[in-house]
């Protein structure tokens, strides 16, 4: 039988799946930003920057714990 470690204690392995999911979230938040600026939707362009924002700092908080 092969031992895993739990759930809750991530490994390197999981935790690289983490930045490559919060860099699709980067990604998508680009888009949103891109959209934003094309359509005039100044209203909402901030909370698009402040949520890109937000992934990137994630994502570099997992880089910075996991080493990946």
């Amino acid at each position: 039988m092969i031992r895993r470690p739990p759930r809750s204690t991530p490994s390197n392995s999981s935790a690289a799946s983490d930045v490559y999911k919060r860099q699709d979230l980067i990604d998508i938040a680009e888009e949103n930003i891109r959209i934003c600026k094309q359509f005039g939707w100044n209203d909402i362009l901030e909370d698009a920057l402040r949520e890109k924002e937000y992934w990137i700092k994630i994502k570099e908080k997992i880089q910075n714990q996991f080493g990946v």
